[in-house]
C-alpha cells in the first residue's frame, strides 16, 4: 500500500494493564472510495517466570532437580506454541523448577534432556531468561523437529536452542495437566556437534550368544528413540542399556555364519536439528561390520 508520507500506528499499555490480545483493522480509503484492511495483532504479556528463584549451571553435566514444593506461576510457554504437524502439548498448571545457564558467542546449540524421574512427570522448555513467552523457537518446545528421522512430532523430554545469540536462558521443567511433582534427572549439554560413538566388542560369537556393541555419546547422549539396528538388511529389535552403553542383538534364531551389521544412532541434539542447523543428521552414526555367528 502507498500512502502520502509516512504512516505510523503505535500502541501504548499502562503499567496496570491486564495480559491479553487486542486484534483489529487499520482501514485506509482514497478519495476514490477504494479501501485497503491492514490486520494488526498486539499482545501484552506479564512474564512471571523472572519472579521464580533459578539454579545456575555452569557447565554441561547430569544434574539432579525436585519440583516438589516449588512454585507453579507459569501454565503456557510461547512463542511458538506448537510444531506444525505434531500434537499439541498440554498445559502446566503444576509446580515448575527453573535451572538457568549463560552462553557465549559461536556457540552451535545448548539443550537440557530428562534422563530419570522418580514417578514424577516432568516436561522441559527452555526459554530467554525469565520470560516464558520468549521460547527458543521450536527447539525450546520438548518434541523431536529433526526431518530426516522418523520421529518428527514425537514427544520426548528434551529441548533446547540451536545456534544462540550470546546471553542468558532457562530450562523450565514443569508439571503438566494431572501430572505428580517429584524427582528427576537431567542432563545439560553446550556444543554438540559430534554423532554418537559406535564400537563393535563381539565380531565373532557362539551360537545364542548376543552380538554386543558400545554405543555412547559424550555430548547429549543417546536417543533411544533413534537408534535402529539391521542384520541382512532386516528390521531388529536390540536391547539397549543406556547408562552402560551396551547393546546387545540376539542371535538365538540367526543362521550360522557371517552377517552384515549395520547401525543407526542419533543423539538428543539430532532430535532439534532442522534444515538451518548445518549438514543434514550431523548427530547421526553411520555404522557397518561384519559378524560371525557359530
Amino acid at each position: 500500500v502507498t500512502v502520502p508520507g509516512a504512516f505510523v500506528l503505535g500502541a501504548a499499555a499502562t503499567s496496570s494493564a491486564r495480559e491479553g490480545d487486542e486484534d483489529g483493522f487499520v482501514v485506509l480509503r482514497n478519495a476514490a472510495g477504494l479501501t485497503r484492511r491492514i490486520p494488526f495483532w498486539l499482545h501484552l504479556e506479564r512474564p512471571r517466570l523472572g519472579s521464580e528463584r533459578h539454579t545456575t549451571l555452569k557447565r554441561p553435566g547430569v544434574y539432579a532437580g525436585n519440583t516438589r514444593g516449588k512454585a507453579a506461576r507459569v501454565t503456557t510457554y510461547r512463542y511458538p506454541t506448537k510444531v506444525p504437524g505434531a500434537p499439541s502439548l498440554l498445559s502446566f498448571p503444576g509446580p515448575e523448577q527453573v535451572f538457568r545457564f549463560k552462553l557465549g558467542s559461536g556457540v552451535a546449540n545448548a539443550g537440557v534432556v530428562v534422563l530419570s524421574t522418580a514417578r514424577a512427570n516432568v516436561v522441559p522448555h527452555v526459554v530467554v531468561a525469565g520470560d516464558e513467552n520468549r521460547l527458543t523457537g521450536y527447539a525450546g518446545l520438548p518434541i523431536n523437529i529433526d526431518p530426516y528421522r522418523n520421529a518428527y512430532g514425537l514427544n520426548e523430554g528434551v529441548a533446547g536452542v540451536d545456534l544462540p545469540q550470546p546471553g542468558s536462558y532457562d530450562a523450565v521443567f514443569d508439571t503438566p495437566s494431572g501430572g505428580r511433582p517429584g524427582s528427576f534427572r537431567f542432563r545439560f549439554w553446550v556444543n554438540d556437534t559430534k554423532p554418537p560413538a559406535v564400537r563393535l566388542l563381539t565380531a565373532r560369537v557362539a551360537a545364542g550368544k548376543p552380538v554386543e556393541l558400545r554405543v555412547t555419546d559424550a555430548g547429549s547422549g543417546v536417543d533411544p528413540h533413534l537408534l535402529t539396528v539391521t542384520l541382512d538388511g532386516k528390521s531388529v529389535t536390540p536391547a539397549f542399556d543406556a547408562a552402560k552403553g551396551l547393546l546387545q542383538l540376539a542371535t538365538t534364531d540367526v543362521a550360522a555364519g557371517k552377517h552384515q551389521l549395520a547401525v543407526e544412532v542419533s543423539d538428543y541434539q539430532e532430535a532439534k536439528n532442522m534444515e538451518n542447523t548445518g549438514p543434514i543428521l550431523p548427530n547421526t552414526r553411520f555404522f557397518k561390520a561384519t559378524v560371525t555367528v557359530g
